[in-house]
């Protein structure tokens, strides 16, 4: 007992100066850009409006094309018991260096291929690391649906798949939303794997143009923080920051309200179950 004590006050200790830390460093980002923040949405060098606009529609783009195969292969998996390499694979993928995924594209589509430094390359590589994370991370979400269930819609004469369709996949919703969540805050952060893939420029015009320049703000923060010569430089890069930390921190604070009103909506409190309880 008083070993288990022991280990959760070091967790604890450990969460604390962690949390210590990241609120350190989000501080200083804050103080350092809030004087350009205004500057960040007019017309000038300090104008983040097309990184921004850049990161809506390669994240939005990538999301389309990697959630719903992601979410199929994982079903497959729990449901159809395909063989274990799917899932040992798609976790060895999920957990590739970002930079590897961004030089194999960059050799693949625009060394070999011809592609530009464009928004397409870069929503190839975002597809390419939110597909296996989205495989990886459904499957434990989809096995703690009760086997029960399962097997009491299959006894009622329904299809494996009909099965899937409402019961399986309505009440894993909560945590499928999470796990889209996270993976969509991975995509927004992203730099390593876009810097060859979409490049370092964002277009002069607005186009909805895939072939158009695709810096974020992710990557505009990197190198405006690290490269620029402008006398603003640091400031310009601490409001690109803000701006990427309120995005992220939307984004994730929507996720968690959805994920509370399905939860319950499924009657599901605390981890456990209400109205539907085995």
């Amino acid at each position: 007992m008083r070993q288990r004590h022991g280990v959760t006050a070091v967790i604890l200790v450990l969460a604390v100066c962690g949390g210590a830390i990241l609120l350190l460093v989000a501080g200083e980002v804050v103080a350092v850009g809030w004087p350009e923040l205004g500057a960040g949405f007019r017309a000038g060098p300090a104008d983040l409006r097309p990184e921004l606009f850049n990161t809506l529609y390669m994240v939005g783009a990538a999301l389309v094309l990697s959630v719903p195969p992601g979410l199929l292969a994982a079903l497959w998996r729990t449901e159809e018991r395909a063989p274990r390499i799917l899932e040992d694979v798609a976790s060895l993928l999920s957990s590739l260096p970002s930079v590897t995924i961004g030089l194999g594209l960059f050799v693949l589509l625009i060394a070999t291929s011809g592609w530009p430094f464009s928004r397409a390359a870069g929503i190839v590589a975002l597809t390419a690391m939110n597909l296996p994370w989205m495989t990886a991370a459904s499957i434990p979400v989809l096995r703690q649906v009760g086997e029960s269930r399962r097997q009491a819609s299959l006894a009622l004469g329904a299809s494996v798949w009909a099965t899937v369709v409402r019961v399986v996949v309505p009440e894993a919703l909560p945590g499928l939303v999470a796990v889209a969540a996270v993976g969509a805050a991975r995509l927004v952060g992203e730099a390593a794997a876009l810097l060859f893939t979409a490049g370092v420029n964002a277009p002069a015009r607005f186009s909805w143009s895939p072939w158009a320049p695709g810096a974020t703000l992710a990557i505009r923060l990197f190198r405006v923080g690290t490269e620029s010569l402008h006398p603003d430089a640091r400031a310009m890069a601490g409001a690109a920051g803000i701006v990427l930390l309120l995005f992220t921190l939307v984004l994730l604070g929507v996720a968690g309200v959805l994920q509370r009103y399905l939860r319950r909506r499924a009657g599901i409190v605390d981890g456990t179950e209400g109205r539907f309880g085995r």
